[in-house]
């Protein structure tokens, strides 16, 4: 039997899946070992010597090795656990995204909690089909309560020089792109891009 019982079946993209899961958790010269192994994030004995092992139960959790990738990527469930049969699955990258480890600064450091049921300021946004940007400079900037940012529709200015260079700018440093701040307004990009200075 060859080391990790692989038995011919390293040409299988989900060989790259379990190697990469291996190579972060226990290979102190991988660029990302910090924020697995690093952090004591293992691989389980029953995978880590057995990609049979692991093979049988990605096929069994809805592993499709004719999928694209980014609708199934390895995800554990705890994001601070082992990778092990009880603590993974597959998710797609947006999924996946949601149950990253939470940032020390901007939207993912913000749980709201509406009706007893708490999520991130990211998953509300979604949730509600609002821009992440848009809703933080509504909380941060204007001083709008979370969910009060979250329904307020977007309403035209009615007047053009309620829009001025200071208000765009700093909605720009709160990381509102151009587009979404004329959807704020409910003007055009080039209306935006005047008062920034990009256009005559």
């Amino acid at each position: 039997m060859d080391e990790r019982n692989v038995q011919g079946l390293s040409y299988e993209r989900l060989y790259a899946v379990y190697n990469g899961m291996i190579s972060r958790c226990h290979n102190k010269n991988n660029p990302h070992y910090n924020l697995w192994g690093g952090r004591g994030i293992k691989v389980c004995d029953q995978w880590r010597y057995d990609y049979q092992a692991f093979r049988k139960w990605a096929l069994y959790a809805g592993y499709d090795e004719t999928k694209e990738r980014k609708y199934q990527t390895l995800e554990r469930i705890d994001n601070d656990g082992d990778y092990c049969p009880e603590n993974c699955r597959w998710a797609s990258y947006q999924e996946q995204a949601l149950n990253k480890r939470p940032r020390k600064t901007g939207a993912y450091k913000y749980n709201w909690t509406f009706e007893g049921i708490t999520k991130s300021a990211i998953e509300w946004c979604e949730i509600f089909g609002v821009s992440v940007p848009m809703v933080m400079y509504r909380v941060k900037t204007k001083g709008m309560k979370p969910f009060e940012a979250l329904v307020t529709p977007v309403n035209r200015a009615d007047n053009l020089d309620e829009i001025t260079e200071e208000k765009v700018r700093s909605m720009r440093d709160s990381g509102m792109k151009i587009k979404e701040i004329a959807d704020f307004f409910g003007c055009s990009k080039n209306t935006i891009e005047r008062r920034l200075g990009k256009r005559k």
